[in-house]
């Protein structure tokens, strides 16, 4: 089977001039935001279904079969064994583990102990009662209550050791999820956008060894999301998704009163398929068997009744997402171009012509402070670049672009809206806008 090719996350940004960049191709926005949301119902169309089809799998039966065989502990012991081995995940005794799983104890492995009760017979003496009475039947040589000896089975308690499998080897137990091993389309700037998301919110994304088979988790208590080291891109993206939806729906305010965990985790590996599918990564194998075993049931009813929170997620973590993507485009294209001229040079952006730009264009620098606005740089087109002389000032440059066009210069005359930014001695300075009235 020939390997799968994956777009550029890049192709899939929209620009913020009313129209969209897909494929080298510029399409209006409404029609890119129509197949926008036609790409997120038949994600979740393809979610829905590849969750359905685990469900008749013969992988799934087999981990089904495997996972009855694993007994499940009172609430006491489960705290001893936490207690002893906080990653454990699936454990047994020594012999179960060989004789029903083909695997055996690594050498040096230290026991959890839990309590097993067991049945023992003891002799107890007790009165003999007159069966139709029910009262005491008296001895006529000592005139005291006739006793007996009887066998009754006690329940005891010992304690017996059992093993995680983390401490056995040998053949491998079937699993429903498959690790993903792909790699991802400028990696470093989809995972700054999902920190960008996540801080946000006040958390921070940070990675670590965690131990067992654990890709990621979110603390609430410190803000802070935890990432696997050493995973794949394409495992560390879509984990990241994951832990990221905790941190924005299920946790503080923010989590629903009558929220259950198999619900937060259906939502949260739901919408980490809908954003990979979006941005071309396919995690189907790991995220239907995911969101199949966190189901109460082969309806799906979990799945199906958050298709709204779900959807509303998704886009807004893609926009999100694409929204970094765009400006870490647009400095890449900065840099490029101003790379092309000499050390010392300059560059004008204006106001791009859109809704979101309407009520910024002919505002000063001093007008968007006072209002408390920030220069968002995604609001602006790169117009013109050049060499910047010896003699070269704002001034000298307010004049030439109002009054003497440069005949490569595509742009409006210079107003109190345009920002022009100077490249000295490799220094990049933001001059500002031009204050003029």
């Amino acid at each position: 089977m020939p390997a799968k090719t994956k777009p550029a996350l890049s192709s899939f940004v929209k620009r913020g001039d009313g129209m969209a960049a897909n494929s080298n191709r510029e399409i209006p926005y409404e029609q890119w935001r129509a197949g926008k949301q036609e790409k997120l119902d038949n994600a979740f169309k393809q979610l829905e279904q590849g969750v359905l089809n685990v469900f008749t799998s013969e992988q799934y039966a087999d981990y089904l079969s495997t996972m009855s065989k694993f007994h499940n502990y009172s609430y006491n012991n489960s705290i001893m064994i936490f207690a002893q081995k906080s990653d454990a995940s699936l454990v047994a005794g020594y012999n179960k583990w060989q004789n029903e799983f083909d695997r055996h104890v690594k050498k040096g492995e230290t026991a959890i102990q839990i309590f097993a009760p067991y049945q023992k017979k003891v002799e107890v003496e007790s009165g003999v009662l007159d069966p139709k009475t029910k009262q005491p039947v008296m001895d006529p040589a000592t005139g005291q209550p006739k006793t007996q000896k009887t066998q009754v089975e006690h329940t005891f308690f010992k304690l017996v050791p059992i093993f995680d499998i983390s401490q056995t080897e040998g053949k491998p137990l079937p699993t429903l999820t498959s690790e993903l091993t792909g790699s991802v389309e400028e990696f470093p700037a989809v995972m700054d956008g999902i920190k960008e998301l996540a801080g946000q919110n006040g958390f921070t994304i940070a990675y670590e060894d965690i131990p067992g088979n654990t890709k990621g988790y979110c603390s609430p208590s410190d803000n802070r999301i935890a990432i696997n080291i050493d995973m794949s891109e394409e495992q560390t993206m879509k984990t990241a998704i994951h832990e990221l939806v905790h941190s924005r729906l299920h946790v503080g305010d923010a989590k629903a009163s009558d929220l259950t965990r198999e619900t937060a985790e259906i939502q949260a590996e739901s919408v980490a398929f809908v954003v990979s599918k979006h941005f071309g990564l396919d995690t189907g194998d790991y995220s239907f068997p995911y969101v199949a075993n966190w189901s109460s049931g082969r309806d799906i009813t979990e799945l199906r009744d958050s298709l709204t929170v779900i959807q509303k997620e998704s886009s807004q973590i893609i926009t999100g997402i694409e929204k970094h993507l765009s400006q870490s485009q647009a400095q890449k294209e900065e840099l490029s171009q101003a790379s092309s001229f000499p050390v010392n040079n300059f560059s004008i952006y204006q106001l791009k012509h859109n809704e979101i730009t309407r009520d910024l264009r002919f505002t000063s620098l001093n007008q968007l402070r006072t209002a408390g606005l920030p220069i968002v740089r995604a609001n602006y087109d790169l117009v013109y670049t050049a060499p910047l002389s010896a003699h070269e000032t704002l001034d000298s440059i307010y004049t030439k672009f109002n009054i003497n066009h440069p005949a490569d210069f595509t742009g409006h005359s210079l107003s109190v809206s345009d920002v022009v930014t100077i490249f000295i001695a490799s220094i990049y300075i933001l001059k500002g806008h031009l204050n003029y009235v």
